[in-house]
C-alpha cells in the first residue's frame, strides 16, 4: 500500500539549525544590550522613587557603617529586586554586588552597573571560586573597590531561605561585618518562582529590616555552622516582618 502523504496539519516543522538559534539570540542580545539597561533602568529608578521608605533597626546600619570595617549585606534572593530599589532610594556609594552568570545575571548586571553597583559574576555551578576571591578583593584590597558588598546568599537558585556556606566562608576571610536585610511592602505581588519573590505595586510602603551586625572575625572555621548563624538572623528578620 503507498504511503499516505502528510497533510498540512500533521507534516512535521523543520527543526532550526543551532546555528539560527545563535544568531536569534544574538540579535536579541545586541537589542537589549542597546535599549534594556537605560530603559529598564530609567524605569526602576522612577518606581524607586514612588515608594515611601521605612527603617526598622536602622541604628544597626548606623553601627556597621560607622566601624569602618567591611560589610557584607546578606538577603533572600527573594529580595533582589527590593535591594536594588532601596538602593536608588538610599545610596551608600559603590557596592559589589554577587551575581549569577547566567544569561538573566547578565541581563541585570548591565541595568545594575549604571547605578554605582559593580557585578560581580559567579555561581554555585560556574565560576564560584572565581567570583569570591574577586569579592573578597573587592572588599579588602585597597583600591580594588570598596568595602560595601552584597549576597542573596540563597541564590541563585536555592533552596529557598537557606544560607550557602561558601558565603559564611568569604565573610569569614574577609574578617567583615555581615548584616542581615529583609523587605515587606504595603501592596506587593508575590511571583511563583522557587524564591517567591516580591515585586512592590507603585507608590506602596517599603518596609527595609536591618539585622544587628554579625562579627564574622569571630565565627570558627566550620563554615555549615556559620551558614545557619546567618539562616536563623534572616529568617527572624523576616518573620518580624510578617513573611515567615
Amino acid at each position: 500500500m503507498p504511503d499516505t502523504p502528510l497533510s498540512p496539519q500533521t507534516a512535521p516543522r523543520p527543526k532550526k539549525s543551532g546555528r539560527f538559534r545563535r544568531l536569534k539570540r544574538r540579535i536579541e542580545d545586541g537589542i537589549y544590550n542597546l535599549l534594556g539597561p537605560p530603559v529598564l533602568g530609567g524605569l526602576l529608578n522612577l518606581w524607586a522613587h514612588t515608594l515611601k521608605l521605612e527603617f526598622d533597626g536602622y541604628e544597626h546600619f548606623e553601627r556597621a557603617v560607622d566601624s569602618g570595617r567591611p560589610i557584607i549585606f546578606v538577603f533572600w534572593h527573594e529580595d533582589l529586586m527590593s535591594i536594588f530599589l532601596g538602593h536608588l532610594r538610599h545610596r551608600l556609594g559603590k557596592v559589589g554586588v554577587m551575581l549569577s552568570q547566567s544569561r538573566d545575571g547578565e541581563k541585570v548586571a548591565r541595568i545594575i552597573a549604571r547605578y554605582d553597583l559593580t557585578p560581580i559574576r559567579a555561581s554555585t555551578s560556574r565560576g564560584a571560586v572565581r567570583g569570591f576571591i574577586e569579592l573578597y578583593h573587592w572588599l579588602v584590597k585597597p583600591g580594588a573597590g570598596s568595602r560595601y558588598a552584597t549576597i542573596a546568599i540563597d541564590g541563585p537558585r536555592g533552596p529557598r531561605r537557606q544560607a550557602k556556606a561558601g558565603a559564611a566562608m568569604l565573610a569569614r576571610k574577609a574578617q567583615a561585618l555581615v548584616l542581615p536585610i529583609a523587605f515587606d511592602y504595603s501592596s506587593k505581588k508575590v511571583t511563583r518562582s522557587w524564591d517567591r519573590h516580591l515585586i512592590p505595586k507603585p507608590f506602596a510602603k517599603m518596609y527595609a529590616y536591618f539585622g544587628e551586625p554579625i562579627d564574622a572575625a569571630e565565627w570558627s572555621k566550620d563554615n555549615e555552622a556559620s551558614a545557619r548563624i546567618v539562616t536563623d538572623a534572616l529568617n527572624g528578620l523576616k518573620a518580624k516582618a510578617g513573611l515567615p
